[in-house]
């Protein structure tokens, strides 16, 4: 009888095996976790720091609006040019003479 008490001490309850109680909840554990919340953080910063850039980038075209500065592509309007039949040197249509001999402008 002692033999059976010995063997009925040994029989384990859980049928997969005792692996199976030491295994993490849905199969998340801690690592995983904190590699998630890493991520989630980093695209969050990410979308902060771009955030960021474009409201300075905004903040900046407003102030040079409020200081009257233009954009270099729109600082100075476009003049159409002539060609002079004289000295072959163009010159703004509208423009004062050229200085040069015989020249209409």
């Amino acid at each position: 009888m002692g033999a059976v008490r010995t063997l009925v001490g040994l029989v384990s309850v859980d049928l997969v095996g005792p692996a199976s109680l030491n295994r993490h909840m849905l199969g998340i554990g801690l690592s995983k976790l904190l590699i998630l919340v890493a991520i989630i953080s980093a695209i969050w910063f990410g979308f902060r720091l771009l955030g960021q850039i474009e409201r300075n980038r905004r903040e900046a075209a407003q102030r040079d609006k409020h200081r009257g500065r233009v954009p270099p592509q729109q600082s100075r309007p476009v003049a159409d040019m002539v060609k002079c039949r004289v000295c072959g040197t163009f010159i703004a249509a509208g423009s004062k003479a050229c200085g040069k001999a015989g020249c209409p402008f």
